[in-house]
């Protein structure tokens, strides 16, 4: 058994897209414009609008590899995170897929833009997702690769701020775990997710996330170890 990460490429669109359209919180999310994603990511793999797309595959007894899931981030702008975080809110995931998919790349940053915000005050990275399928989310190796893939790819970027939208009660555990704060928009700041329903919260909008300035405390979480340093991107990253 090895489970290994590799960069999504075109002919994986289809299978990704489907483990998105099937997982019972995410597939929701996107209803009937799931369609939007498929065209969004063929778009994106096309050029350089992807900070990280990753598949995560399985190799048993020399069978073809079978992908357990995908993980996607990307940098969007600060007006895009203003949207996100004023009420009502909405799913993140499929506004930068429809958005993406109409030629309006406006929610991601450019390869320039990257740039000039990392040298500069600093990055917001988006995980547009971070999903496994329903018969693996259980799996402790398959999280534990998806989460070492992320550090890996992004340590060394000047982030501003971390979001995500949890896709299952799981994964917002694990994203509690790993230093994860929910957002109040009522109260404009990060709280702590102590005594939530996580199978409510993972059912309605909401963003999980941190910034620079919390994630370097307390010392030792995983992302305050992401945000620590704070060296130049450059194309070759």
């Amino acid at each position: 058994m090895s489970i290994r990460n590799r960069p999504m490429r075109p002919k994986d669109v289809r299978e990704c897209v489907e483990i998105v359209a099937a997982h019972p919180f995410v597939g929701p999310r996107y209803g009937r414009a799931i369609e939007d994603l498929r065209t969004a990511w063929l778009r994106l793999l096309s050029c350089n609008g992807f900070c990280s797309a990753k598949v995560f595959e399985e190799e048993l007894n020399g069978n073809p590899p079978r992908i357990l899931g995908v993980g996607v981030t990307v940098f969007v702008s600060d007006n895009f995170l203003t949207e996100l975080k004023t009420p009502p809110g909405f799913w993140m995931s499929p506004e930068i897929a429809k958005r993406v998919a109409r030629g309006d790349h406006s929610p991601l940053l450019s390869q320039k833009e990257i740039q000039e915000a990392n040298s500069q005050g600093g990055l917001n990275l988006a995980v547009w997702h971070a999903c496994i399928r329903m018969e693996d989310n259980q799996r402790t190796e398959v999280w534990t690769e998806l989460m070492t893939s992320f550090l890996d790819h992004h340590r060394g970027f000047l982030l501003k701020e971390l979001l995500v939208q949890g896709e299952s009660p799981e994964h917002l555990q694990g994203l509690r775990n790993s230093g994860g704060f929910l957002f109040n928009s009522e109260e404009g700041r990060y709280g702590d997710l102590d005594g939530k329903d996580l199978h409510e919260i993972a059912s309605k909008t909401h963003i999980m996330g941190i910034t620079r300035e919390m994630a370097l405390w307390p010392p030792g979480s995983w992302v305050g170890s992401l945000s620590s340093t704070s060296l130049h991107y450059s194309a070759s990253t």
